[in-house]
């Protein structure tokens, strides 16, 4: 597959391959340190801010990580093992895939791309997407 929605002016290969890796390296505590919902809520949002730092790249996100490289498998393995953690702890719905976490990430770096400094609005997004928009109970 060829990355053909990125702008190549904007993002080389070599610095795509270069910040999935630094994406994958970023936070090794996750899997041990953190409570599975904060090492899923931790990786939501360090996968939204690597998304965002690339202009273009939000918009091709999911084709992205199915290319098959080291650094593109790596994060999908890392997505789906801190998401199964999450599953099995309770923490997070057993009907949310992989796939949704990519959904949430490339809306989140998407709605924040052209913030000159989205790191806190990012974080609250992550939030949102996490704990949803209810106050309270309510009856569907």
């Amino acid at each position: 597959m060829k990355l053909l929605s990125l702008d190549a002016r904007r993002v080389s290969s070599r610095g795509l391959r270069r910040a999935i890796c630094d994406f994958c390296e970023s936070d090794p505590r996750a899997d041990t340190e953190l409570t599975p919902l904060r090492a899923m809520r931790s990786y939501l949002e360090q996968l939204a801010q690597h998304t965002n730092v690339y202009r273009g790249l939000a918009t091709s996100l999911g084709t992205v990580l199915q290319i098959g490289t080291p650094g593109c498998i790596a994060v999908g393995e890392k997505g789906h093992r801190l998401l199964e953690n999450a599953q099995s702890a309770g923490v997070i719905r057993p009907d949310v895939r992989f796939d949704d976490i990519v959904c949430m990430a490339i809306a989140i770096s998407l709605a924040t791309e052209r913030e000159a400094s989205p790191n806190g609005h990012m974080a609250h997004l992550v939030d949102l997407s996490i704990n949803g928009i209810v106050s309270g109970i309510v009856s569907r």
